[in-house]
């Protein structure tokens, strides 16, 4: 029961991208069924308190290793930012998108983005972690683009930027699985400041760069201002 409880709130993102798609046609049902799903979404956050800890599976696997979500401290706050900031957002949107012709996809690819954000947080391996950070950095692009016209240069700009911290990430992930033989984020903690100090100082580096672009940390932060500026959200 705990353990599915910690499923509830990616479930609920993926029920949101249902209900547009069901309702693709009626934008203000679109628009009041989205911001209360993401109105339940932030309540459910403070419930999952207790379940700080909690690690559960999924049933698929790639590659030999089986996704996983664990809800740590810190992922637990990073989820009420997460949803905290998304439901904001839901409920301005809800006036500012009013005689604006293009953002049909508008909460479909903000839920995705959410779907993608939450299993970034509670993601208890790396293969997890790189799947829904695919999932939220496209969802991402999409959602830039639905302002249309002036709004296509920032998003294939971040695009750009996205990319070149998906392949840091991504190399980052396959050293780490050569060292340790394993995705998983405990058996890789507890050997990690075994690795030679060449290898520290590569994963290091390149991790911390691959967090720090999709975060625009200056220097990395040059598609953030015509973004904040071109799109809805």
């Amino acid at each position: 029961m705990f353990m599915n409880m910690v499923l509830v709130l990616p479930a609920a993102a993926l029920l949101g991208i249902v209900l547009n798609l069901v309702f693709y046609r009626f934008r203000r049902v679109r628009a009041v069924l989205s911001t209360l799903i993401f109105l339940g979404l932030f309540a459910l956050t403070f419930a999952l308190r207790e379940l700080i800890g909690v690690q559960v599976t999924t049933g698929f696997s790639f590659l030999g290793q089986e996704l996983g979500f664990t809800l740590t401290p810190l992922g637990f706050y990073f989820l009420l930012m997460i949803n905290g900031i998304t439901l904001l957002t839901s409920v301005f949107s809800l006036q500012s998108l009013k005689g604006k012709s293009r953002h049909e996809g508008y909460y479909l690819w903000l839920f995705l983005k959410t779907f993608g954000m939450t299993g970034v947080v509670l993601a208890s391996d790396f293969l997890t972690l790189f799947i829904l950070w695919e999932v939220m950095t496209w969802s991402t692009f999409f959602l830039m683009q639905q302002t249309g016209g002036r709004s296509r240069a920032p998003a294939f700009k971040y695009l750009v930027y996205a990319i070149a911290s998906s392949m840091m990430l991504l190399l980052a992930i396959a050293a780490v699985y050569t060292q340790f033989g394993t995705f998983a984020y405990g058996p890789i903690a507890a050997g990690f400041s075994g690795l030679p100090l060449g290898m520290l100082v590569f994963l290091s580096v390149v991790l911390v760069g691959a967090f720090a672009v999709e975060a625009a940390v200056y220097p990395f932060h040059g598609w953030v201002p015509e973004s904040y500026a071109s799109t809805f959200t």
